[in-house]
């Protein structure tokens, strides 16, 4: 995981406003992130390739908010890769369905040719136990990386937890994927797997309890 540079502490877990150097560097890490998606529409070699990406899109985005916002921590900073890893791999999974119309896939190829799925099964929404196995692989993944992050939230300032609450969308899908045996086409999952209301209870909770 790569470190943003430290600076003086003004409070504990808090710090001097963001440098303009250091906020070029996480946006441009951002823009290059994307713009290789752009012009190389083929899929991730390797899942390890798709955690890259999503280090290089979600994480450095919740960098930028962590230093935004005055949080210097390496804890802090330790939390938000692992969790910016799982919430791209959770989006890029959400957006399975969405990606073969464009027949575009996001599903690493080594897996796909471990699996026997094609590139064409994927665009066409053949739901085989191999691609079942795929999406298992690399839901657990990102629950790893989730569950990493949450391990050490408690040394994680309180303002850095709150930042750090899109863990609880990403636990929801995660576990309504699991619910429809990793179908990344079932509709049920565009819906989020629970109601409004209570995401927006558990989002209290957190905030209450000041945990993400």
């Amino acid at each position: 995981m790569e470190q943003r540079g430290q600076q003086p502490d003004t409070a504990p877990g808090l710090k001097a406003p963001l440098k303009a150097s250091m906020q070029k560097y996480q946006l441009k890490r951002i823009l290059d992130t994307r713009e290789g998606d752009l012009l190389d529409d083929q899929p991730p070699l390797s899942l390890q390739g798709l955690e890259q990406y999503a280090e290089g899109s979600a994480s450095q985005l919740l960098y930028l908010q962590l230093a935004a916002a005055g949080v210097s921590s390496r804890e802090a900073d330790h939390a938000a890769s692992h969790l910016g890893k799982a919430v791209g791999m959770t989006t890029l999974l959400k957006g399975t369905a969405f990606h073969a119309k464009l027949r575009r896939c996001y599903l690493p190829l080594d897996l796909c040719a471990q699996h026997g799925v094609s590139q064409e099964d994927i665009y066409n929404g053949i739901v085989s136990e191999g691609m079942r196995d795929i999406v298992l692989k690399i839901a657990s993944t990102a629950k790893a990386h989730l569950d990493e992050a949450r391990s050490l939230q408690s040394k994680v300032p309180p303002l850095g937890r709150h930042l750090l609450l899109p863990s609880v969308s990403c636990e929801n899908f995660l576990k309504s994927l699991e619910a429809v045996n990793f179908d990344p086409y079932d509709t049920k999952l565009l819906k989020g797997g629970v109601s409004p209301f209570w995401y927006v209870m558990q989002i209290k909770w957190h905030l209450w309890s000041r945990t993400f």
